[in-house]
């Protein structure tokens, strides 16, 4: 484990200074004869300086590697780096007969002006319909304001449909948030009016993100940690109204869909015609392959991760979910050295501050039969985004789709590095709040922090509006954990009427936190600014009307 050049130089240059500081003043003192610019004697006080440095920096990658072993399975949702991430919308033309499913975990490419190509995978699964939006507005019926969607087939449609509107207004996160906040505030009613009917057929309405789902290949969802981190990162995955379509008795070439407004809605609230748009899905500069052959020959103990494509570029090992022994029976799993009591053990380590991680592997016969390994892992491209870009363009990487074409919906938010990646300490002070049996207001803003309202993005510096948080226990009605439940009183500061909006999310993903640390039943009461408090359920999977 050996520490970068940069890191080492700054830590030798240090050590120098100390030493050539300790020298002068021994001589002052008459402690030390003259001598310091004898050519022996400042090589032996280089020698000195440089052995010092390297035995810091042995010692500091030493600390780092034990605690992110300590912290492995624990803190794994907040350690990971958060990888680029955008909103992709794909464009059916006439030429899409059937609907098309685009599965979680889909691939695509992305390339930017200057001929940098990156991989992006898809968030969630993506079913694109022959359907198009001609236009929205607002218009007044039976003194009652609607917001009306009006839809076009591209071919007939039958049967029921699911359409999830993703809301981008004015190009900007804030308008979009007002405009879909004031929706989920004020539906009273949707319905569907096809062409040539007048009958109106009613409509289930939800708000929200659907639930995460992990790449294709893999089991389960991402841990809450993990969606609150996603949603700070990449607020606009929210902003989706989910509309679902009974179906009619003929098919239809034009529906208009209309969702009903209470008369507290805002009178002036703008709706566009281009504010709502179909097939938007979230993906993320990240997605898993298999690594290149390695060769295990006993002569090394340690081996670089490299990609098999030779071709993209600013490829980086995100995470390692598993490696494989190929045999003569296939692929045989390689047990982690935390796991395995006996046999092959493998183990990954950080090359210092900035070098790459490296696949640390101990098999018992390797040298008499060396064996070749693979490793599964997850791959992204962090430089390649690290500055802001322009237009991209977006084709499917492994698949063929001649009609239906993919357009960012939004700019491109860069990737962020985790706080607690290169700080041990905190890191251990974080493990140390999961002894506790609740948070108070200092560890809720620290783990905000950590979660992103720190870093840049529409939520930045939110965590300051946390004014009070108490906790206390009482009796659980549902019996579960021994019939107590944790209860928190949150009081949020707003600072204009104009952040309604971003409050209550931001209150909506404090809740889910609150909710995710500990295994206890949580409930949480919210006052913000003059409010009445009201309780706050976890936030998944939206309201419906």
């Amino acid at each position: 484990m050996t520490a970068p050049i940069e890191t080492l130089s700054a830590l030798f240059l240090a050590e120098l200074a100390a030493l050539d500081a300790f020298a002068a003043r021994r001589e002052v003192e008459g402690g030390l004869l003259p001598g310091r610019e004898d050519p022996d004697v400042r090589r032996l006080v280089e020698a000195m300086a440089f052995f010092s440095a390297r035995t810091r920096a042995a010692a500091a990658a030493s600390t780092r590697a034990a605690v992110r072993r300590i912290a492995a399975g624990t803190l794994d949702d907040l350690l990971a780096p958060s990888p680029a991430a955008l909103m992709v919308q794909a464009v059916p033309d006439g030429g899409l007969v059937e609907p098309l499913t685009l599965p979680g975990g889909a691939l695509l490419r992305v390339a930017t002006p200057e001929g940098k190509v990156g991989i992006f995978s898809t968030g969630r699964a993506l079913a694109v319909l022959p359907i198009a939006i001609e236009g929205a507005g607002l218009v007044e019926a039976r003194r009652r304001l609607r917001v009306v969607i009006r839809l076009r087939a591209l071919r007939p449609v039958r049967g029921a449909v699911e359409l999830a509107f993703h809301v981008r207004r004015l190009n900007d996160y804030r308008a979009s948030l007002a405009l879909h906040d004031a929706l989920e505030q004020h539906v009273a009613r949707a319905f569907a009016v096809a062409d040539g009917e007048e009958r109106e057929r009613p409509c289930q309405v939800a708000f929200g993100a659907e639930p995460p789902r992990r790449i294709e290949d893999e089991t389960g969802e991402p841990g809450a940690l993990a969606q609150i981190r996603s949603f700070f990162h990449q607020p606009e995955q929210d902003l989706f109204v989910h509309v679902s379509v009974p179906a009619s008795p003929a098919p239809w070439g034009t529906l208009a869909i209309h969702l009903e407004l209470d008369e507290a809605f805002p009178a002036d609230m703008a709706v566009t015609h281009d504010a709502f748009h179909l097939f938007v899905v979230p993906a993320v500069n990240a997605w898993t392959d298999l690594s290149a052959p390695i060769l295990c020959d006993g002569t090394r103990d340690s081996y670089p991760v490299r990609s098999p494509s030779a071709v993209l570029e600013g490829l980086e090992l995100q995470g390692v979910r598993g490696v494989y022994r190929i045999g003569d029976r296939g692929m045989v799993p390689i047990l982690p050295a935390a796991l395995a009591q006996e046999g092959d053990t493998y183990e990954i380590e950080d090359d210092g501050e900035a070098g790459e991680p490296r696949l640390r592997l101990c098999l018992a016969d390797a040298f008499e039969r060396p064996a070749k390994v693979r490793v599964d892992a997850r791959w992204s491209q962090s430089g390649l985004w690290s500055s802001a870009v322009g237009r991209v363009s977006i084709a499917p990487q492994t698949r063929h789709l001649p009609a239906v074409a993919f357009r960012a919906a939004g700019p491109v938010r860069r990737p962020a590095e985790s706080p607690l990646a290169r700080d041990a300490a905190r890191c251990l002070d974080v493990l140390s709040l999961r002894m506790r049996p609740a948070l108070d207001r200092r560890d809720l803003v620290g783990l905000l922090e950590i979660l992103g309202t720190g870093g840049d993005g529409p939520y930045r510096g939110a965590h300051a509006l946390l004014d009070a948080l108490e906790s206390s226990e009482a009796a659980d009605p549902a019996r579960r954990a021994g019939g107590i439940r944790r209860v928190y009183r949150l009081s949020l500061r707003r600072r204009s009427p104009e952040d309604a909006p971003l409050t209550r999310r931001l209150a909506a993903q404090v809740a889910e936190l609150l909710d995710a640390w500990t295994e206890d039943p949580v409930d949480v009461e919210i006052t913000t600014g003059a409010d009445e408090a009201r309780r706050a359920l976890p936030a998944g999977g939206g309201a419906r009307a």
